[in-house]
């Protein structure tokens, strides 16, 4: 086997983008160490898994993971489960204060929150310490602004800021915010937050593949010859769903065929929004589905929506939503939405809690030709084709990861974080993809 081929994945993925921009290799010997990194969440969540064990499947990493708690095994790292104490206002994990993690990893890629004493502690001090940090972060705020806040947050984040090595986040918004912070471009990466987009396509396909009909599936949920939209996600005060019922019976009062609001999700705000459809008299109309986790039992709802829409916090959904090519409405987000919807072209944004401009954009998306309706859905589809997916995504945390490794000298590593994200997308489906 030739040395190229045991080559790095993640510098086979960067390669096209160098090459194209007539840059220079990063300065990585082909069969380099494998990089023990460390990854800190706090929580690892079911749609982090699939990121966690693409990460874990590259040869040029050896990867452990410490949490709190995990939604399931990440086959392929150790999994190493964390105590937590609490000390008003940090939230304390001991073994990361320990010199034998310190010593049993070459970076670590951390949750960027100020509450978690271990991030902090360890970014500010990682020069004596000897352990490369890379901060991954959203700088979202609870108001729904993207930025560093006010008071002692901003000076502490700052100095955080340029104290690492790299920063992940998950927005141009938020890379913005680093760079305004101090920090040099080039040590910024984007890594557009995704599910696993692969998985997505996969069952999504099965679907269409099937003997079954997606019309007798869709007669099965209740929800044939219907013009749905579909929310996913919890039902919380944050995701402003009243404002979304209030949108939903103007809706309804206008000239559109069969109208179905379709509410996948469970949460405290159930009983409430319950009793405001009621109230608004729609309750014929609007149909509640209770929690579905699976992307398998789910995915029947995305394809027969004609929009998604998210009238509060939240992103996640709008990249399941476009890998299904199924339009967004947005009236909040989490910043993320900026990068991935083009209004009118893959969707609409609207302001926020404005019930009378999200129901005008839904009666837009539900009643217009399905020529134009197609070319928005092949829209969306393209943007998680080209830098809203999984690979993208792992191919940026693996960027900033190396880097702050020391494996790409800054010098050498300077296109733009999109640029490497696209990187990722062009390599070859054996190099990032499914087994």
């Amino acid at each position: 086997m030739r040395a190229d081929a045991k080559a790095p994945t993640i510098w086979r993925c960067l390669r096209p983008v160098l090459q194209l921009e007539g840059r220079t290799s990063p300065s990585v010997e082909p069969c380099a160490p494998t990089l023990s990194l460390a990854i800190f969440q706090r929580q690892v969540p079911d749609y982090r898994i699939p990121i966690f064990e693409r990460i874990a499947r590259e040869t040029s990493v050896d990867l452990t993971i410490y949490s709190t708690a995990f939604a399931a095994p990440v086959r392929g790292a150790t999994c190493v489960r964390l105590s937590e104490r609490k000390l008003s206002p940090f939230l304390l994990h001991p073994v990361l204060f320990s010199r034998t993690f310190r010593r049993s990893h070459d970076v670590l890629l951390c949750e960027g929150r100020l509450a978690l004493a271990a991030s902090v502690s360890l970014a500010l001090a990682q020069r004596t310490l000897g352990l490369p940090v890379v901060w991954w972060t959203s700088f979202w705020r609870p108001d729904g602004t993207i930025g560093l806040g006010g008071g002692l947050r901003g000076p502490v984040l700052r100095r955080i800021l340029r104290s690492c090595r790299a920063i992940a986040t998950y927005s141009q918004a938020a890379a913005q915010v680093a760079i305004a912070a101090g920090l040099p471009a080039e040590r910024v990466f984007i890594a557009y937050n995704s599910l696993d987009t692969d998985l997505l396509q996969r069952v999504e396909k099965e679907y269409r593949a099937s003997n079954t009909s997606l019309n007798e599936t869709f007669q099965r949920l209740g929800i044939n010859a219907r013009s749905i939209a579909l929310f996913v996600g919890r039902l919380t005060k944050g995701k402003r769903l009243g404002t979304l019922i209030e949108a939903w019976a103007r809706v309804c009062r206008g000239n559109v065929g069969a109208p179905l609001l379709v509410i996948v999700g469970e949460g405290p705000e159930r009983v409430r929004l319950r009793a405001l459809v009621e109230r608004h008299g729609v309750s014929d109309k609007v149909l509640f589905t209770g929690e579905i986790r699976d992307y398998i039992s789910v995915c029947p709802y995305f394809l027969g929506a004609r929009v998604l829409v998210l009238p509060g916090a939240g992103g996640l959904a709008i990249n399941h939503a476009m890998t299904h090519g199924v339009p967004v409405v947005v009236a909040g987000g989490d910043g993320t939405e900026r990068d991935v919807v083009d209004d009118g072209v893959n969707g609409f944004l609207v302001p926020e809690s404005d019930a009378e401009g999200l129901a005008s954009r839904l009666h837009d998306v539900l009643t217009m030709d399905m020529a134009r309706w197609r070319e928005m859905s092949e829209q969306a589809r393209s943007v998680v084709q080209t830098k809203a997916n999984i690979n993208c995504m792992v191919g940026a945390l693996l960027s900033a990861v190396h880097l702050a490794a020391g494996r790409y000298p800054v010098g050498h590593l300077t296109a733009s974080t999109e640029s490497l994200a696209k990187g990722a997308a062009m390599a070859s489906a054996d190099t990032l993809g499914p087994a």
